[in-house]
């Protein structure tokens, strides 16, 4: 292959804000609402805050950790749970 400069008008900027995903508290976003979510439901209706802030503190803390390591384990992690079992 040869190298060649692109024509003029045919290179564009890309932001990195479009190529990684949307993070809230160092979380994607689907995990965070998923976590704050059921940490919501234990403090609301079953009236248990004592045991959800912290549990949501921890389950945060745990993914940000995950998620600095590897910035897309939550889609490969879903990915790997609908892959079907070898094992049957």
């Amino acid at each position: 292959m040869h190298d060649q400069a692109d024509p003029e008008g045919y290179t564009i900027d890309v932001y990195q804000s479009l190529v990684h995903p949307i993070h809230y508290g160092g979380v994607p976003r689907g995990a965070a609402i998923a976590i704050w979510t059921v940490a919501a439901i234990l403090a609301f209706p079953l009236q248990l805050p004592w045991v959800a802030l912290p549990f949501g503190a921890v389950a945060h803390g745990t993914a940000a950790f995950f998620t600095k390591r590897d910035p897309w384990f939550f889609e490969v992690l879903k990915r790997h749970l609908h892959q079907p079992t070898h094992w049957e």
